[in-house]
């Protein structure tokens, strides 16, 4: 019999997993720090921000807006990015009952 992830795993490791993934790349930190600080930004914007290609930047946003970390909207000629909050304070909770699970097995012994 074959098991999928979605039968092995509960859906909260299933999710800080995926979080962690996206998490794993420094552009994609760079991105979501800037867009943290400046609430919005257009691609261009956040192109000339990020030490990469403009088609590397424009595949890191869409893993972001994918994984639904960030929003994405046409505002004329510019799609305009910024960070999904909900989502955000989903994951923050994720990973927050992995690094406390992490904690109390340390402190069992485990």
């Amino acid at each position: 019999m074959v098991s999928s992830k979605k039968t092995l795993f509960s859906e909260s490791q299933q999710e800080t997993a995926e979080i962690f993934r996206l998490l794993g790349h420094p552009a994609r930190i760079l991105i979501l720090e800037i867009l943290g600080q400046k609430g919005e930004c257009h691609s261009g914007e956040l192109a000339a921000a990020i030490p990469l290609g403009r088609s590397t930047v424009n595949q890191h946003l869409n893993e972001l807006a994918g994984a639904g970390l960030i929003r994405r909207s046409q505002h004329g000629s510019h799609v305009i990015y910024q960070i999904d909050k909900d989502r955000m304070k989903k994951a923050a909770r994720y990973t927050k009952v992995f690094w406390k699970s992490m904690k109390n097995k340390k402190k069992e012994g485990k």
